[in-house]
């Protein structure tokens, strides 16, 4: 005679069902939902590297003793407008056939406490969409007509990066004379036929006395579409912070009443959440040592490097320290 499964065996059945369920529906809408779906990394980061290392070092930078660091990320507002524009699927597919500068690479080479750094951002192809040589305002160099510098910037466009200018029509070009003496000068172009509600793409390139500073290919996103994103935002935060202050608020008020409960009755037991209290902050520390690199993308130059590192070290044992404490007191 066969049993009935228990009411506790009937639930572990139950939300593994439901969990294959929802890794069913995950493979078959994914393209449709997620914009990520564009992404082909074929490229690994090394490679990437490399790649981008190369291509600076091609424009006459010199990267020796510098410090490096690669990330990984997303034009946000394009890919915001392009999935309220066209939908998710339609976006994807045509981030896959134009090549749309979405998702990219960020590599960048600086030293502490010097403002000249280079960042290379490259396509997960490893085309490069762009890249910056900062210098000092006051460093010297060349003085150069507006038309002269116009004509080095196209050249650069249609031999170093293969832009066919025909395609492209000139939009704004300005100039503007430094401390040190250089003049730098900045011009961009609109293609012509990128029909995508009223977004535009775009390139830019800006010549820093008589050479190429930096270059730019990007989708340039309405005013008019941020400016009523974030209004919609703004009221979605608030509720969110609200939420989140509440939930905090009354999930402390539970562990303090649940303290004096158990206080009153004597069968306070701290050792019953220590197990899966520091497996979590083990897991979180491993997590949080892992996304350390990272953070050197996002490290301004006029801070000191040590205290840049103690402070993320010190706010990554914080947020570990915080999650281990709450599984303690649930």
């Amino acid at each position: 005679m066969t049993l009935d499964p228990s009411p506790s065996r009937r639930v572990e059945i139950g939300i593994t069902l439901l969990g294959l369920l929802g890794l069913a529906l995950f493979l078959a809408f994914y393209d449709r939902v997620f914009p990520s779906a564009a992404i082909d990394l074929t490229l690994s980061r090394a490679e990437i590297s490399q790649l981008a290392h190369t291509y600076l070092a091609d424009q006459g930078y010199d990267l020796q003793g510098y410090e490096s660091a690669l990330s990984f990320d997303e034009s946000g507002w394009a890919s915001l407008y392009l999935q309220q524009t066209l939908g998710v699927a339609e976006t994807n597919e045509l981030i896959r056939a134009k090549g749309l500068p979405i998702w990219y690479w960020r590599a960048r080479w600086f030293r502490p406490l010097q403002k000249e750094e280079d960042t290379a951002f490259l396509s997960p192809g490893g085309d490069v969409v762009g890249f910056y040589h900062t210098v000092p305002e006051e460093a010297p160099g060349a003085d150069l007509p507006q038309a002269e510098a116009r004509v080095l910037a196209e050249t650069f466009l249609t031999q170093d990066q293969g832009w066919a200018l025909a395609d492209w029509e000139a939009v704004a070009a300005s100039s503007e004379e430094r401390p040190g003496g250089r003049t730098d000068h900045h011009f961009e172009w609109r293609q012509r036929d990128f029909n995508v509600g009223e977004s535009e793409l775009r390139l830019a390139v800006d010549v820093q006395g008589d050479r190429i500073g930096s270059y730019d290919y990007w989708l340039k996103v309405p005013e008019a579409f941020q400016r009523h994103y974030m209004e919609q935002r703004n009221r979605a935060w608030f509720f969110a912070d609200a939420s989140y202050n509440i939930g905090f608020f009354v999930f402390g008020l539970a562990a303090f009443v649940s303290y004096l409960i158990a206080a009153w009755r004597g069968v306070i037991s701290w050792h019953t959440g220590l197990v899966p209290a520091v497996v979590v902050a083990a897991i979180g520390l491993l997590a949080g040592l892992n996304e350390l690199p990272l953070r050197k993308i996002w490290y301004p130059t006029t801070e000191d490097y040590v205290l840049f590192w103690l402070e993320q070290i010190f706010n990554m044992i914080i947020t570990v320290g915080y999650t281990a404490a709450g599984v303690l007191i649930l």
